[in-house]
């Protein structure tokens, strides 16, 4: 294989690391403000708990038990479905698969900066790639979607550096 072929196939998997890098760091930020939400959610409800059963003027009010109940309720519920979705594990899981895809493009950078590819370059950046691919949890198909304008200020500094390389020959 040529070397001019290596560069445009290590320009693709450049993009390919660049959108996947995006994409696992949006899903960690959605994640996290999930859990915020619940977070806060959980502890609203705990202390409307603590405050309707420890509050004695309004042990004697109708409705209090019935509001006690729904309160109670929703302090089990976030709870458990904070237990259930695991948000801090998916968190760090896509905050180490963003990092993993920049170092990957980091290193295409440098490949790229070299007047030689080597084939044992293209072999490592796959290797990596693909265990990059594998070891990660999956990005929520809304996440996609939302890649298209920060992906394309990527692939204008791709280009830039691109350009800078021949600018240095």
């Amino acid at each position: 294989m040529c070397n001019e072929t290596k560069k445009e196939m290590l320009i693709a998997w450049q993009e390919r690391a660049t959108r996947a890098n995006l994409a696992h760091y949006l899903q960690a930020e959605g994640c996290s403000r999930t859990n915020s939400v619940l977070t806060i959610f959980n502890l609203l409800s705990a202390i409307s708990v603590l405050f309707l059963a420890n509050n004695t003027p309004l042990n004697g009010v109708q409705g209090i038990n019935i509001w006690l109940s729904i309160a109670s309720l929703l302090v089990v519920l976030t709870t458990a479905l904070h237990y259930v979705l695991k948000l801090d594990q998916k968190i760090y899981d896509h905050k180490t698969a963003g990092n993993k895809f920049t170092e990957i493009k980091r290193k295409i950078e440098i490949i790229l900066s070299k007047p030689k590819i080597e084939d044992s370059d293209i072999l490592e950046i796959e290797r990596l790639h693909n265990q990059a691919s594998q070891n990660h949890g999956l990005v929520a198909a809304r996440i996609w979607s939302k890649l298209n304008p920060r992906l394309e200020q990527a692939k204008t500094e791709n280009v830039n550096f691109m350009a800078s390389l021949k600018d240095d020959e």
